[in-house]
């Protein structure tokens, strides 16, 4: 398939999401333009344009409304992240077994969060009450008192 075809496929199904996301609540239609605007930062690759295209279809086959209410669809996307670490959420790639599992973007996160309680025990209490935010880092600063 030539680039300028799956291009033209891609814009083609674009406009029909557009009309179907309309439909949905506040929050799916964030979500749903997260995904858009990563489908749409793909690299010129043709294997790349082609999994974008695969994303698009499916999210325009099973989109009922609430494609973006339900996992794994339904949380935020990191923004460093690349559309081939969300590859094995299309269920026809995951059955051909043509994308191996990995930890998802969300586990790595959550991997890191949690070495930072074990690391700072004494902080763990406090932190878990703190909201971990989206992009940008957490600083944490350990001040001890010298005891004369």
């Amino acid at each position: 398939m030539a680039d300028q075809q799956l291009d033209q496929e891609f814009h083609c199904n674009l406009h029909r999401l557009d009309e179907i996301i309309r439909k949905c609540n506040y929050r799916e239609k964030i979500i749903a333009t997260e995904w858009i605007s990563k489908l749409r930062a793909t690299s010129n690759s043709t294997d790349e344009r082609k999994l974008r295209n695969m994303f698009l279809e499916h999210f325009i086959k099973c989109c009922d409304g609430t494609l973006f209410s339900k996992p794994p669809f339904n949380k935020n996307l990191l923004v460093s992240a690349k559309l081939v670490d969300y590859a094995y959420y299309l269920p026809q790639l995951a059955k051909l077994g043509k994308v191996e599992k990995t930890s998802s973007p969300w586990e790595v996160t959550m991997k890191s969060v949690s070495e930072m309680f074990t690391i700072s025990a004494e902080f763990s209490d406090f932190l878990s009450y703190m909201p971990v935010p989206r992009d940008g880092a957490i600083f944490i600063m350990n001040i001890k008192r010298k005891c004369n």
